[in-house]
């Protein structure tokens, strides 16, 4: 693909339409009819050869008839006859073909074998491709339209810096008449469909390099290629734009509807967040949480990174349920500022209370100018990140508590959320058009405020590049049983492992039990039999030889083929067990996942990722979300334990999955034994996956 055949597609110069049509029902007149409504003054060129003119534009047989090759080639007819266009398309010398029909690979295999015919004339030629089954491209700023949805029939399109790509067409449509309600001004909108070719994701990195595009929403179904979205967010972060994100098919339901719509593959869910925290995206649950981070966005204030949250309320009851709702989702709530506090005092009734979340009672309504003066102070207060206001307003003429709340947005690039309940709509449209976001309901205001602050905390000031492998010569064998050879490769990444040795007989058991010293652990290797314990293939705190030699015997009656038995020193007592695992991630390449490890690391259910190179306070912070957290923290006389060794455990095992070959999917540690703080951390089991095959220690 082509940088220049992107900017093509969404900025064209000329635009043709094949299976043009008059016909408001028909797809192939709509863009038509967009482009005359949005004053687009490049060419038109429609396609029809039973047609002289179509709306009064004169109208071409095919497309060998036209004076110059279109910049885009839009095709409104059924997918049999697809083919011929890409080709003739191509043939032509056009930038890019949009390609509207349905029934190529959603539909199975007979129409996948179509699309993949219809990809390779494209790659053929040059020629980029959006879709099939896509709506297509509206570009606002010139009026230059490739799509045909009706919502943007007759729509009052207000143009504007937020970009909105989709691969469904109903949400995106859906997604714009949100944005829409919001007053949210736009420069394109863009629904992408199969993506045989260009992706969402290549269109949002292209969108960020852009003057006319401050910020992007993207609706990803799936991802076919994860470097798209990994650029995508880099040139977002690198050229200040904001990327927010809505996923679908994060389960395995909603995958299947996904692969049946758009053809998308799912997504590891954990992965997708470990890169949107890399990166600053800004990611949503569902589309109403969207459309109130848009409009946030548009407001294009300057957020800060502490999730601290002032909220002011002409009612004590809902700003209570505000300051829940701000709990719950992780805004906090600090006690007003010094400034604040001053004025909340000169103009508030004497019975009111200066205190987070601020009930100012009837002051908004009653004295419009010293609510305006309030709300000034709030916003030049550094105390807080951000201001969340509601109001519940039924005065005859409320345009003075617009004028307060248009006032103080003027005051500060601080974020000045609001909602605005009851009395005249004419001032949601005011404040609106003013930029400052509105809601309906606190709760969406209070999310979109802590998704985009969420965002700041996990970006990283500098965009580094997510890390690829590359095997070293090491001359470790990965798939044989635990010896030196690995011990020496944990240790040369900074990574200590249990002294362990293997051992063929209880009498070299018994010699390297007496060297390493009692206790020890006897426990089983296997390439095949991953958990241990569930057929008594592990033994701990031996602590002499007779009762090793009697283990030995035990243990070595459950051997089978290619298995061995180890000994292992000890770890401290009162070490906590944490699970890490290197993988190589099918989209996004090298992932670590950390979780509460031990015999019960399934049952937990609790890991998170981070995608490698790893970032040390990315990790932190996600070791402080996991379960056993608690466990490795000073609290109720319990001593801490080394969460920094740990941490440098991790970054260890990350560098080391670097350099191992890229036939081993997966180094899995299970447990990392975590000791009281300045003891350490170490290596207590590992096991390496290979293409269809394992082995362990």
């Amino acid at each position: 693909m082509s940088t220049g055949n992107l900017s093509a597609l969404l900025d064209p110069r000329s635009i043709a339409v094949v299976g043009a049509s008059e016909n408001p029902n028909k797809f192939g007149a709509r863009p038509l009819q967009i482009m005359a409504q949005q004053g687009f003054k490049g060419a038109i060129y429609p396609i029809n050869p039973g047609r002289e003119t179509i709306n009064g534009i004169r109208c071409y047989p095919d497309l060998e008839s036209l004076p110059d090759a279109p910049d885009v080639v839009v095709v409104a007819l059924p997918a049999s006859e697809v083919l011929d266009i890409v080709r003739c398309a191509g043939a032509l010398g056009a930038g890019a073909v949009v390609i509207y029909s349905s029934g190529f690979a959603e539909t199975g295999t007979e129409g996948r074998s179509l699309q993949d015919e219809i990809a390779s004339a494209a790659r053929e030629s040059g020629t980029l491709l959006l879709g099939p089954n896509c709506q297509g491209v509206a570009t606002f700023h010139t009026g230059a339209s490739s799509n045909f949805s009706a919502a943007l029939i007759d729509a009052e399109i207000r143009p504007g810096s937020v970009a909105v790509i989709g691969q469904s067409g109903m949400m995106t449509g859906q997604l714009f008449r949100g944005l829409q309600e919001h007053a949210v001004g736009l420069s394109h909108v863009i629904a992408t469909g199969n993506e045989i070719d260009v992706t969402g994701s290549q269109i949002a990195g292209h969108l960020a390099t852009t003057p006319e595009v401050s910020s992007i929403l993207l609706i990803i179904e799936g991802i076919k290629d994860g470097r798209h979205f990994i650029e995508a967010a880099q040139a977002c972060a690198s050229h200040g734009k904001q990327l927010a994100v809505l996923k679908t098919g994060r389960g395995p339901e909603s995958a299947a509807a996904a692969q049946s719509h758009t053809a998308a593959m799912a997504v590891d869910g954990a992965v997708f967040d470990a890169v949107c925290r890399r990166f600053g995206v800004v990611q949503v649950s569902d589309l109403d949480e969207l459309i109130g981070v848009g409009a946030v966005l548009a407001s294009r204030r300057q957020w800060s990174s502490p999730s601290t949250a002032l909220i002011v309320s002409n009612s004590g009851g809902i700003g209570a349920l505000m300051a829940d709702t701000a709990s719950e989702i992780g805004l906090t709530l600090p006690a007003l500022g010094v400034l604040s506090t001053e004025v909340a005092g000169e103009v508030l009734p004497g019975f009111v209370s200066a205190q987070n979340p601020l009930d100012i009672s009837v002051l908004a309504l009653e004295d419009p100018r010293g609510f305006g003066r309030l709300l000034e102070a709030l916003v030049a207060d550094d105390t807080y990140g951000q201001v969340q206001v509601f109001v519940g307003a039924h005065r005859k003429d409320p345009q003075e508590i617009a004028d307060a709340f248009v006032e103080a947005s003027q005051v500060s690039d601080k974020p000045l959320l609001v909602t605005w309940r009851g009395g005249d709509p004419a001032v949601r449209t005011r404040l609106q058009e003013e930029g400052v976001p509105v809601f309906e309901d606190p709760t969406r205001s209070l999310q979109a405020g802590r998704r985009l602050v969420g965002a700041l905390l996990g970006s990283r000031p500098v965009v580094a590049p997510l890390a690829r492998r590359v095997a070293s010569t090491s001359g470790v064998d990965w798939s044989s049983h635990w010896d030196k050879t690995h011990e020496d490769a944990f240790t040369r990444h900074g990574v200590p492992s249990v002294p362990t040795r293997p051992v063929s007989d209880a009498d070299e058991a018994a010699k390297a039990s007496a060297e390493m010293g009692y206790p020890v652990a006897l426990k089983l290797s296997s390439a095949t039999r991953t958990h241990k314990t569930d057929f008594g293939g592990l033994v701990l705190g031996i602590e002499d030889e007779r009762t090793l030699r009697t283990v030995f015997a035990d243990l070595g009656q459950h051997l089978v083929e290619a298995e061995t038995l180890i000994v292992q020193k000890m770890a401290p007592t009162g070490s906590v067990e944490v699970f890490v695992a290197m993988r190589e991630d099918p989209t996004f390449g090298p992932v670590a996942l950390v979780g509460t490890g031990g015999v019960l690391v399934e049952s937990w259910n609790d890991a998170f990722a981070v995608m490698l190179p790893i970032d040390r306070e990315e990790l932190r912070r996600g070791l402080e979300g996991l379960t056993c957290w608690p466990q490795l923290v000073a609290q109720r006389g319990q001593p801490a334990r080394d969460v920094d060794s740990l941490e440098s455990v991790v970054v260890g095992l990350g560098e080391l999955f670097l350099t191992l070959p890229s036939s081993i999917e997966t180094l899995e540690v299970n447990p990392v034994l975590v000791a009281r703080d300045g003891e350490g951390a170490w290596v207590a089991d590992w096991r390496c996956d290979f293409t269809g095959t394992g082995s362990g220690a």
